[in-house]
């Protein structure tokens, strides 16, 4: 079981939701290149999470600024480190879904 820490307080989780904010991508490619299964590089230069069940690595169906995806207890360490390593600090991670 993982931890993650949201608004200073510890959440054991066994997944997370995450999305991207595109206004603030800085187009680098650095989340796909952590964790493809997850990220992907729109033709418009800009990241988007895939969402669940995408199977075409080229076009796969993505998930917009309001679009969340669970990630699975297989994914969190590397969603996180992406999330920590992106210059634009545009990549949500969130412990409960937020409409």
């Amino acid at each position: 079981m993982h931890t993650f820490v949201s608004n200073k307080r510890s959440v054991p989780v066994s997944e997370l939701l995450v999305s991207i904010v595109q206004e603030d991508c800085t187009s680098c490619g650095l989340c796909p290149t952590i964790d493809p299964d997850i990220f992907f590089m729109h033709d418009d230069s800009l990241a988007y999470v895939k969402t669940e069940g995408s199977t075409d690595p080229t076009h796969p169906e993505f998930a917009t600024l309001a679009g969340q995806v669970v990630v699975s207890l297989a994914h969190i360490d590397l969603v996180i480190e992406a999330a920590e390593e992106c210059p634009g600090e545009c990549i949500m991670i969130l412990d409960e879904r937020v409409e």
